[in-house]
């Protein structure tokens, strides 16, 4: 037997203390077992010693490294830990699994044997197995909604269902993974680019709009065919298509040219509203600020019986709530198109 074998037997008994040995005497931590086809990291996650997956990686194990099978060491883990959670009918021990995340794994790596994907299985297998007789989406659907409340208003991740902790657990890595592998270029992209110039800028816009519309009224009345309603509405609508429309294009001519690094592939975003067409995402965010942004304050400002407002008083309001909006919407628009360039402009 030779030392790698015996550090591969050593991570499978779980004893620390001759693993530590092993490692200090050259054993390999990224060796494949060629009866098991696997690594020591899939044999921590196998016999669940979280303890385990720091001592390897700092010598030198590779904590993506893929087993004959073609998972990764967190993808391993997730799919021991919920199958041993709902063998045993206990709640799930998601360990090994934070171990994996807080060293940097990378949950949605190996497409459909991925971390995040095995957790998904899992529940869709769980939930058409409960309930054969219902429409799957509709149970689907209805499964998720209660799983993601339970995720998010308790304390302890284990009082959710097993899938439901660990999909949560991996989702929310998967993002915050993202985020923090993102190059410089990219960060100064959406919180330069995308989020101070465009708050400026429609600060700026927005005021000198309000007062070459206004400048002439006495006052802007909330209500009327030039009023606080109508303005807020029209531009609660255009700001963020027009964003939308022209950001989209320069994004796409900034990747094409070599000017913004397009995403690697691993690092765009699960969902596929991004693919949507630009004309697609501007009116939905059009509306949504219409509904979310413009509305409760038209309607505050109503129930309030607001007086009319002075001119420059409105210029102020205006160019604020403007710049507000476009810091709120902009990145959005920015990552929707960087997402989208990236996908026509491979890395």
């Amino acid at each position: 037997m030779t030392i790698h074998e015996d550090l591969f037997d050593a991570v499978g008994h779980s004893d620390v203390g001759r693993v530590r040995e092993l490692l200090a005497a050259g054993a390999d931590p990224n060796w494949l077992s060629p009866i098991f086809g696997r690594r020591p990291l899939h044999q921590v996650a196998e016999h669940d010693r979280p303890e385990m997956v720091s001592l390897l990686l700092e010598h030198g194990a590779d904590i993506d490294a893929e087993a004959d099978d073609g998972l990764t060491p967190i993808a391993h883990a997730v799919d021991s830990a919920i199958d041993g959670a709902h063998q045993t009918e206990e709640p799930i021990d998601l360990a090994v699994v934070r171990a994996f995340l807080d060293a940097g794994a990378d949950p949605v790596r190996g497409g459909s044997s991925s971390a995040l994907q095995i957790a998904r299985d899992y529940r869709h297998e769980a939930v058409e197995a409960l309930h054969p007789e219902k429409g799957v989406r509709a149970v689907r659907r209805a499964a998720a909604v209660q799983q993601w409340a339970l995720a998010y208003w308790t304390d302890e991740l284990n009082q959710c269902e097993p899938v439901a902790a660990a999909e949560h657990l991996i989702r929310w890595a998967a993002c915050n993974r993202r985020c923090r592998m993102l190059s410089d270029k990219h960060r100064h992209f959406l919180l330069v680019e995308q989020g101070v110039v465009p708050t400026v800028f429609n600060l700026v816009i927005n005021g000198v709009i309000a007062w070459a519309l206004f400048r002439t009224a006495k006052s802007v009345p909330l209500w009327g065919e030039s009023s606080i309603g109508i303005d807020l509405m029209a531009t609660a609508f255009l700001l963020p298509f027009l964003t939308c429309v022209i950001v989209s294009k320069l994004v796409a001519r900034q990747v094409h040219s070599g000017k913004l690094p397009p995403l690697p592939a691993a690092h765009l975003p699960l969902s596929k509203w991004f693919r949507r067409p630009t004309s697609v995402r501007g009116l939905f965010l059009g509306v949504a600020s219409m509904v979310f942004a413009a509305a409760p304050i038209i309607w505050a400002l109503d129930l309030g019986m607001a007086q009319p407002f002075s001119v420059p008083s409105f210029i102020a309001f205006k160019a604020i709530w403007a710049a507000l909006l476009a810091l709120a919407v902009t990145p959005f628009v920015g990552w929707w198109a960087l997402a989208h360039a990236s996908r026509e402009n491979p890395a």
